[in-house]
């Protein structure tokens, strides 16, 4: 049986099954529906528990992605087999590359409060050598109510959403439904991949990545954190281990 957590179920496909799938997905042609990614880590599952419209969103997307230790933890813990983890800012980077190989038009989604600046973004993309890309910056819940987005954002073929959870699952959601993005072939939320790349946010050393211990690094630079990081860990594997939200 397949691992459910607050009634999501978890990825299931191997990291390589993830690029093939994504790689046939971008050059196709011609796509009919809109590919539309999601990366599930502790944080977003729980606020899944109490958002019935945003799991219900979730539940949706064409593919699922482990993004999260946590999750592998619970598995194991559970002893249930569930999809490799690939963390949500690799696969992004990844999507970008291809986007930049396969001469795709990217539309970045930014929130205009977030981190980093539209300015910085299109400085880190001009750097990677992306040349086909729109970035578009407003208040993130600009994007949830309003209807009314520039021509050339909406001629995007990849989407790349970083309005932070739940904003940006709704967003793709929306937009997908009243087909806003003609020409889209897939779409993700990236969480705070933005900030990685113009370095406005530092990621954990590789070691800390495969231990697991993301948290503990994020803790150490930014102690404010504490409480959401303490949701994503010790809530969230009680939870998981307690039955209640299966």
């Amino acid at each position: 049986m397949k691992l459910k957590l607050f009634n999501i179920e978890l990825g299931q496909e191997t990291k390589s099954a993830i690029f093939d799938r994504l790689e046939t997905v971008l050059r196709q042609k011609k796509s009919t529906e809109p590919f539309f990614l999601s990366t599930l880590n502790p944080e977003i599952l729980l606020q899944a528990e109490k958002d019935f419209e945003y799991a219900k969103i979730l539940n949706s997307t064409t593919l699922k992605i482990n993004d999260g230790f946590g999750l592998q933890l619970l598995a194991c813990f559970k002893k249930q087999e569930i999809g490799q983890r690939l963390a949500g800012a690799d696969l992004a980077g990844w999507i970008l590359q291809k986007t930049k190989e396969l001469g795709l038009r990217v539309g970045l989604a930014v929130n205009k409060n977030g981190l980093s600046s539209q300015q910085e973004i299109e400085n880190y993309l001009k750097k990677q050598k992306v040349e086909n890309f729109v970035i578009f910056s407003q208040e993130k819940n600009f994007f949830l109510q309003n209807q009314v987005f520039p021509a050339d954002f909406l001629e995007s073929e990849v989407l790349l959403v970083g309005l932070g959870a739940p904003e940006q699952e709704k967003f793709i959601f929306q937009a997908i439904q009243k087909r806003l993005f003609p020409n889209l072939k897939l779409a993700i939320g990236v969480g705070g991949t933005f900030d990685f790349w113009t370095k406005k946010q530092k990621r954990a050393p590789i070691f800390f990545q495969k231990m697991g211990l993301e948290w503990l690094w994020r803790l150490f630079f930014q102690p404010r954190r504490i409480f959401r990081i303490w949701r994503a860990t010790a809530v969230f594997f009680w939870k998981g281990i307690s039955g209640y939200n299966s």
